[in-house]
């Protein structure tokens, strides 16, 4: 791509000074023609050519974007099984697409439920059992009360989860995961 424009840059400013070149020789041979343009103007004379080729290679890029829309129009109008068909998984793709995004959003990128929620903080620690993998663990009784009496922290709360089954007459059991807070600790 950029030596095409350096290769276009480099035949606009060719063809530029030949122009000129071509006006000095008429002026020479024929004295009632317009004076040639000084070689002074030479650069401005390319920077304008240049410019006007930006315009029109743009002018021809979204021509052939007009041209390949149209065709397109065109042939898809001719099969109207394919264009429902390509129509279809396109819905059903955006669609799907849709549904991640908002369970991943719902699930990963909502804030909490609670007011300051990006000052909640979950503390962890690490355990290394004897085949070296290293497990993370919510923190132990001690350390949670040394870091209810942290003063850089508003308020400490101790939070036990577990599984569970919930089952309601007449329907299937159901797999939850229940959170309990501890005895005398506020949330």
């Amino acid at each position: 791509m950029f030596g095409r424009a350096r290769r276009r840059r480099r035949e606009t400013e060719r063809d530029v000074r030949d122009e000129l070149q071509l006006h000095r020789e008429l002026r020479a041979t024929d004295p009632q023609s317009p004076p040639a343009p000084s070689t002074a103007s030479e650069p401005e004379l390319i920077r304008l050519a240049r410019a006007r080729d930006r315009r029109l290679t743009l002018a021809m890029l979204l021509d052939g974007l007009r041209l390949d829309l149209v065709d397109s129009l065109r042939r898809l109008a001719r099969a109207p099984g394919f264009t429902l068909g390509t129509i279809g998984i396109l819905a059903i793709g955006l669609g799907a697409s849709a549904t991640v995004f908002g369970l991943a959003n719902m699930i990963y990128l909502r804030a909490l439920p609670f007011p300051d929620a990006d000052r909640v903080l979950r503390i962890q620690e690490t355990n290394r059992p004897p085949d070296g993998a290293v497990q993370w663990v919510d923190a132990s009784v001690p350390t949670l009360l040394e870091a209810k009496e942290n003063a850089a922290l508003d308020g400490a709360a101790a939070l036990r989860s577990s599984a569970a089954a919930l089952i309601v007459p007449g329907a299937a059991a159901r797999h939850i995961s229940v959170g309990e807070i501890g005895e005398g600790w506020s949330v």
